[in-house]
């Protein structure tokens, strides 16, 4: 058999040199590489039967000449081991395998056992050979059956000289006795000198060959072993000389130390002795905000402490006494170089630096942090606000609903009555006296529900420059001769949609702050125009969409407002007056106007300068409505009226005020009797007047059950509070009629005709 071909790749010498003697000396064919790519070019060149390479080589690692080594046709074949000293671990030898590595194998190794695998692993290959040969030639006989025939008789003759050869030996014959069977046998004598002949040189050879081989295991073995002890010296060598460099640089290495990572610490670092700061690093410096260390070193820690902070301090230079007492985090105030203030929380430390007590402080700027904690208050502030709001607003809708059913009695009545009083009596003006408290009264539960946000609004497509207007005459009367009112209105402003009564108090409230505002002489200014908010607007101001707004602004030169008191001017019952002179819900009712109706509010003021509030409100961009003009006297009518109530008063109340203009009235206090009307009346009912929070049924839900009945049929809602039956947000929905309560008989009946008298739908 051929020597086998071994190809080893290592980039140490050394190592090379140990595998090529244990490799030659057990019989192997050895050839060298020095890196991967190395390899690749000799395999290609001459391919070896076994390759044997480290892993940590230069140029090409082991792990890349494996995956090129398996990814080539000619190569794949071959068997790999992976021998190493530096990838010992399982997942690095999970790794080669995946790769295809045949073998892994961890130096050191003995000799024996390295020998041991590579002869295994050759076995392998023989045997994969051997096994392919058979193969073949199973395949040939079956096509050439006399050369099979042949075979057998060769077989036979081998197997008969076999044992000759076998009882020779067990006869215990010398080799004269086998030359002379095989002479027998052959009958050639002059043959079996010479098989005799060469058989001698190969046993010497073999001899000899074992000796060697014996012989280079040793030497192997004895250079391994001295190898591993020049090692050992080296590195014992090596630590000696680590360790005198390491104390002779000790000091110098560890004030570096400290001196890196102080110098790029974050946060401020500085070092106080004798109450005098001898060390600041440069964050320090910077929160300070000086431009140098020496505005810093040799000051006092107590001349950068806010006075309020002093006690603190004092008491914590008492622990810092001891060395090595750490003091707790503190939150307290810097001064800066610029008198400036910085909060920061500050601990520290008692060392000895200098060979002197000193103080070791650190402190942190922690303005980002106040800023978020204040960010977070105000976020909580405004939820709270919403909260009492909200929890406001619940309460304001219920007392609505039921305090104005009891008003439109009282202002219905009344009126009645006053038909049948003569002006000139003291009675008249009593009942006069009585329609005016009730009207004051509706107006505050209004104003609840406004800033609630729950106020119920009939919008329509206004002009805010025409709208104003009729309310300027007003205006000019109220804020007095003293205040000089301009009015700047803008050009072409888009329309906007909203209750025009909401507009006017809008404004008659701002402008009622501003002329309290002013004292004596002064001036007081309205500005309407077109503005578009951006995002960053509307972050900044938040709970607002951006887009085209038009914007009407109040501004006067009044004594104007400090921050805290503009944080908290839309607050339910704030107020900055004494007590008497207001309830605290003027701002807020409009806040509450501007939000139901998708608009914005800002206030810009100082003290000494003035306030300006702006109002932003949504463009609109439908098509406006038509709305029948104001009538001064009740008009009445002959059409039949559906009317349900289920306040028994203000049932008996309307429908008086509605039989009094002619109307024929089938009233109903019960949704469901209402129902049972509206199928058995005989003759057509031209409008359905309903309330909208009932029992049994609300408003909405009655008034599509009487349409399903008498379709084409006409609706009025009335009601004191309508919650979110016909409303979204507190705006009527488009389309909708409907008649807050209370309500004046003229109201009553100017509603009444102005949906009888629509266009049909």
């Amino acid at each position: 058999m051929t020597e086998r071909l071994v190809l080893i790749v290592d980039d140490l010498e050394e190592n090379l040199y140990l595998l090529r003697a244990l490799l030659e000396g057990n019989g192997y064919r050895v050839t060298e590489a020095r890196h991967g790519a190395e390899a690749l070019v000799l395999a290609r060149r001459e391919p070896p039967d076994l390759v044997i390479s480290d892993i940590l080589m230069p140029v090409m690692d082991g792990f890349t000449l494996c995956r090129e080594w398996m990814a080539d046709e000619a190569l794949q074949r071959i068997p790999f081991i992976f021998y190493t000293a530096t990838y010992t671990d399982t997942r690095d030898r999970d790794f080669a395998l995946r790769l295809g590595a045949t073998r892994f194998v961890v130096k050191p190794q003995e000799p024996d056992v390295f020998v041991r695998i590579i002869a295994e692993v050759i076995r392998d290959v023989e045997a994969t050979e051997a096994a392919t040969a058979a193969g073949a030639a199973t395949a040939a006989a079956g096509t050439a059956p006399a050369g099979a025939a042949e075979g057998s008789a060769a077989d036979g003759r081998a197997a008969d000289g076999g044992a000759v050869d076998r009882e020779a030996a067990d006869q215990g014959a010398v080799p004269g006795a086998v030359e002379s069977a095989l002479g027998a046998r052959n009958g050639d004598r002059a043959r079996a000198r010479r098989n005799q002949a060469e058989m001698m040189r190969s046993e010497a050879i073999a001899s000899e060959e074992d000796y060697l081989r014996e012989h280079n295991v040793v030497l192997a073995r004895r250079l391994q072993s001295k190898i591993v002890q020049l090692e050992a010296a080296a590195r014992a060598l090596q630590d000696d000389i680590a360790a005198r460099r390491e104390v002779e640089t000790a000091l110098g290495q560890s004030e570096q130390r400290f001196r890196t990572l102080v110098e790029h610490a974050p946060d401020a670092v500085f070092v106080a002795t004798d109450l005098r700061i001898v060390y600041a690093n440069p964050a320090c410096i910077t929160l300070f905000g000086a431009e140098s260390p020496q505005q810093i070193l040799g000051s006092a820690p107590d001349e950068r402490v806010l006075p309020d902070f002093l006690e603190a301090l004092h008491a914590r230079s008492e622990l810092l006494s001891r060395e090595g007492q750490l003091t707790p985090p503190t939150e307290m105030e810097y001064l800066r170089v610029d008198g400036s203030r910085v909060p920061v929380e500050v601990t520290a430390v008692g060392i000895q630096y200098g060979g002197r007590p000193s103080h070791l402080v650190f402190a942190r700027d922690i303005s980002g942090r106040k800023q978020a904690e204040a960010v977070r208050e105000r976020l909580q502030a405004r939820l709270a606000q919403a909260e009492r709001l909200e929890t406001v607003g619940r309460l304001a809708g219920g007392v609505a609903h039921d305090f104005n059913n009891m008003l439109t009695v009282i202002m219905g009545h009344a009126e009645l009555a006053l038909e049948t009083v003569d002006a000139s009596s003291s009675v008249y003006e009593d009942l006069q006296q009585v329609i005016k408290a009730a009207q004051q009264s509706a107006d505050l539960t209004q104003q609840l529900l406004a800033f609630a946000r729950r106020q119920t609004a009939v919008p329509r497509v206004l002009d805010v420059n025409d709208s104003l207007l009729t309310s300027l005459k007003l205006l000019r009367r109220f804020i007095g001769e003293d205040i000089h009112l301009q009015w700047v209105p803008g050009l072409e402003l888009w329309p906007i949609r909203m209750d025009q009564s909401q507009l006017h108090q809008i404004v008659l409230n701002l402008t009622a702050n501003a002329r309290k505002a002013i004292e004596g002489v002064g001036w007081i200014t309205i500005q309407t125009e077109n503005c578009v908010l951006d995002d960053s607007f509307c972050e900044q101001h938040g709970d607002c969409t951006a887009g085209e707004y038009v914007r009407v602004s109040v501004s006067d030169d009044g004594c104007g407002m400090d921050a805290e008191t503009v944080e908290h001017l839309f607050e339910p019952f704030f107020t900055t007056r004494q007590a008497g002179e207001g309830t605290g819900l003027g701002l807020a009712t409009i806040y509450g106007i501007v939000k139901q109706n998708g608009g914005l509010i800002t206030v810009y003021s100082e003290p000494g300068k003035g306030s300006t509030f702006q109002v932003y409100l949504p463009r609109y961009r439908g098509t406006a409505a038509q709305y029948p003009e104001g009538q001064a006297e009740p008009r009445g009518g002959t059409e039949t009226i559906l009317l349900v109530e289920d306040e028994e008063a203000i049932l008996r109340l309307a429908s008086a005020v509605l039989d009094g203009l002619g109307y024929r009235v089938l009233a109903s206090s019960s949704p469901r009797r209402a129902l049972e009307m509206a199928r058995q009346h005989e003759g057509p009912i031209d409008l359905l007047i309903t309330d909208v929070v009932m029992p049994e049924m609300d408003g909405r839900a009655l008034s599509e059950r009487v349409a399903e009945e008498r379709p084409g049929i006409r609706r009025l809602y009335i009601s004191g509070y309508p919650a979110n039956v016909i409303a979204q947000r507190g705006v009527v929905e488009e389309g909708v009629s409907f008649l807050q309560k209370p309500f004046t008989r003229l109201a009553l009946s100017a509603s009444v005709r102005a949906v009888l008298d629509a266009p049909a739908p």
